[in-house]
């Protein structure tokens, strides 16, 4: 399994996330970025019939802190999913772990015990 946890993260706060249409690489792969009124989710991830790598959406709606946690998490799972074959709930799994481990080094203590409070209610895609 292959991971490049510093470089996604220095990637994704190179991104606005204001909902405009934004791309980023992940291992020389693009993934577009933007906000949706689709409030199923907070964040998900469908697969490009354009480019290599995923699209990425996050609910309009969610909080700004909160933001490039999912987007990572979204990145991470449809990385490890289309491309290192993963099983998604292993994909998962281990994205839920690294947008945590982010949390804990972008947020106040508060801000990431409410950020874990609120990722436990969330459903998980299968």
């Amino acid at each position: 399994m292959n991971i490049d946890f510093p470089g996604l993260k220095s990637a994704i706060e190179t991104l606005l996330l204001d909902g405009s249409f934004e791309t980023l690489e992940y291992f020389g792969r693009t993934y577009f970025v933007t906000s949706t009124s689709d409030n199923t989710m907070p964040a998900e991830w469908t697969v490009s019939s354009y480019y290599d790598g995923a699209d990425v959406y996050f609910w309009e709606e969610l909080p700004e802190k909160f933001r490039g946690l999912v987007v990572l998490h979204e990145i991470l799972e449809a990385d490890l999913r289309l491309y290192q074959g993963l099983l998604p709930s292993e994909a998962h799994n281990i994205a839920v772990i690294h947008d945590t481990l982010y949390a804990k080094q972008k947020l106040t203590k508060k801000e990431c015990l409410k950020y874990r409070s609120w990722r436990k209610k969330q459903k998980v895609k299968k």
